[in-house]
């Protein structure tokens, strides 16, 4: 892989979201004060909408992780719209420990809202729905039973959902019109900027570990953000089959070029011919399905350049250090040329300050020819 590349710790760019490595964009950030604001004041529902890979995943794994952690408040996590009413019944009567063995559904939907009725132990749970878009609308619907005020006026069950931009247009169907009233205010994702979609390039490679590079250029980033406009999934994507690439060709400096080869890999579903023939046979020439690759003898020189990150100085790699290919060759021949034109100059001014005559008898003697 990669990684053993460029000395990385984790992937930089991973499939998977994982809460630590929380980058802290604008529009992240909001979304993280708009859920902090919403706990606080106990909104029945908080919604977070946004287009596919906008990391709304990966902020509902950070605020489970600040409410497992910090806050302690009791919750249910629905993952995937494949979940029945009846499903997260059940889940939210394990949570509160309430036996349901052989109970029907509406046994267990009595057992829930008597025991939110008749008990102080647990002030607030939450319900917390990952991809409510694609849930059944009936589900959604029968959901509001739970948002319904007790007689003190509190509402011990609230929701939290996360959805594509598209369930703003499901709230208005007459089903879900009940549910939709309970919203007070809905927070929607945008994409990176072209400077944040940088920062986050570069916070990514401090996160995985990378000791300096490698590194891209601008015309590499302006490219990838011509081809994500800034959708954080396309980005992780796109980046990992550039550094696949880079890695295959022992290249620090990812330029526009890769990342031209990068998005034919990826929209195309296949790989060019060197690339194929490195992962069918390996570097060395063995079976390999993945080609393996030498670490570096020497480790490279920190990152320098400072970027703005959740609570972390995370250092950039500056593209005008890093050369390879024909740049390094040029660049080579070059300080090459420095070096005889100065040698030359040298021996120019030891002859005019010695003499030419005196040299030659110190090396010849003064006897002439």
């Amino acid at each position: 892989m990669y990684t053993d590349y460029y000395r990385m710790q984790v992937e930089p760019f991973p499939a998977q979201p994982i809460p630590d490595a929380f980058f802290d964009s604008k529009t992240h950030r909001e979304a993280w004060y708009y859920l902090m604001y919403g706990l606080k004041s106990k909104d029945p529902i908080l919604l977070i909408v946004g287009d596919w890979g906008m990391g709304k995943t990966k902020i509902c794994l950070k605020l489970m992780q600040y409410m497992r952690e910090k806050k302690k408040i009791p919750f249910v996590h629905i993952s995937n719209s494949a979940y029945t009413y009846f499903d997260i019944l059940l889940k939210i009567s394990n949570l509160l420990k309430i036996d349901t063995n052989g109970s029907t559904i509406y046994h267990v939907q009595e057992s829930v809202s008597k025991f939110f009725e008749s008990t102080n132990n647990i002030n607030e749970m939450y319900i917390i729905i990952d991809d409510v878009t694609e849930m059944d609308i009936s589900t959604i619907s029968k959901l509001k039973i739970f948002i319904n005020p007790n007689m003190d006026g509190t509402t011990p069950v609230r929701m939290i959902l996360f959805a594509h931009t598209s369930f703003i247009d499901s709230l208005k169907k007459f089903e879900l019109q009940p549910l939709s009233q309970r919203i007070r205010r809905v927070y929607s994702l945008v994409p990176f900027s072209p400077s944040e979609l940088k920062e986050y390039i570069y916070f990514s490679l401090y996160k995985s570990g990378a000791p300096g590079k490698p590194g891209f250029t601008e015309g590499a980033i302006e490219r990838i953000y011509g081809y994500t406009r800034g959708v954080p999934r396309l980005i992780n994507s796109l980046c990992d089959v550039c550094l696949s690439l880079g890695a295959m060709r022992n290249i620090q400096l990812i330029d526009e070029k890769i990342v031209n080869q990068a998005i034919i890999i990826r929209d195309n579903g296949r790989v060019n011919s060197d690339y194929e023939s490195l992962s069918s046979t390996g570097i060395d020439g063995g079976s390999s399905s993945f080609p393996s690759f030498p670490l570096r003898e020497k480790p490279q020189q920190p990152m320098d350049g400072i970027i703005r990150s959740t609570g972390v100085l995370a250092k950039r790699s500056d593209p005008r250090n890093l050369r390879s290919g024909p740049e390094a060759e040029s660049h080579n021949r070059l300080r090459l040329g420095i070096l005889f034109a100065l040698a030359v100059i040298i021996a120019i001014l030891v002859l005019g300050y010695i003499g030419f005559d005196t040299l030659f008898q110190r090396f010849f003697g003064s006897g002439g020819i």
